[in-house]
Formats: structure tokens, sequence, C-alpha cells
């Protein structure tokens, strides 16, 4: 059993899949790796470019290691997006805390010390589960997704720390 994607996926496609009775324990748990993959937002459901990109990221991870998730919660409609996860992650948290960027952050960040990338993304919340998970469990790499998730403190995780970007402007 395994999920096969193709690049017509559409909702369709999801739903069905989703449905498969699969759990991560069947992929990726017999790999030797671990693999931590921290992101801005929820790679799940498949409603924009950022998602999709970091969807097969971890699709592609999890075919050789064990891939835990920590994400901001991102996505408020009817679905959960944790089940669907599971079948690609042996671990996934999802975190329900992220700052919320609005005009009021944009002007304190002129007069901080802190850039507005850092207030709109950085909260104790993620940190405490970035902490928890990676004192728990031993990776072999640690993926942040994107500049933004740099304002977190990956020291604890003893492993190599990975920035992956999807465009790189000169």
């Amino acid at each position: 059993r395994h999920l096969e994607f193709t690049s017509t996926l559409n909702d369709h496609h999801v739903r069905r899949l989703s449905s498969l009775p699969m759990t991560a324990s069947d992929t990726t748990r017999r790999h030797a790796r671990n693999s931590l993959v921290v992101t801005p937002w929820s790679p799940y459901p498949l409603i924009f470019g950022g998602a999709i990109r970091i969807f097969y990221i971890i699709k592609m991870l999890a075919e050789f290691s064990n891939v835990t998730l920590i994400t901001y919660k991102s996505y408020f409609g009817d679905d959960d997006p944790e089940p669907f996860l599971r079948t690609i992650c042996s671990d996934v948290v999802i975190v329900d805390a992220k700052p919320t960027a609005n005009a009021k952050l944009r002007a304190r960040s002129t007069f901080s010390k802190r850039s507005f990338q850092y207030l709109s993304h950085y909260s104790p919340e993620m940190q405490q589960a970035i902490d928890r998970v990676v004192e728990a469990q031993q990776f072999d790499e640690v993926i942040y997704e994107l500049s933004q998730m740099g304002v977190f403190d990956y020291s604890k995780a003893k492993a190599p720390v990975v920035l992956d970007m999807a465009n790189i402007e000169h």
C-alpha cells in the first residue's frame, strides 16, 4: 500500500487517498533515519503553491526517513489536516499559536529590535513544541522551511540544521 500522486492532483484525489486506511507506520517507521521538518504553515490541504511544495518535500523524505512535522495551524476549514498528514509522517505536531500579522505588528517592528518577520512568526508555544520533540527523539537532520522559521532555536536537536528556501532572489 502506498500513495501515488500525479501532477493533476485535485481535491477529489486527495479526499480519496486520505480515506485510505494507511498510517505512517506502514511506510516510514521502518527507516533508520529520522528527519524533523518545521514549517510556517500546514502542507495539507494542498490549496496553494507553498503547501504543495512542502507536502512533496515531506513525501519525498518519507521514502527514506521517519518524518516528524511541526507546523503552525494554518487551515481553518472543516477537514482536520492532521489525520492525512499522519499517513506520510511518523509524528505530527500542530501548534495553534502563530502571531497574527497585522498593521499593529508592522508598526511595532519599526520601533523594535526584532524584525517584522520575527514578530509575525515567533511564538513561545512553537519553541516549546520544538524543544519537546527534539528532547524526546534523536534526529539526523532538522529542516526548517523558509527563513521565517529561522527565528527558532534548534540547538537542542544536536543535529545538522538545514534551511530550505523556495526562492532565492539576487
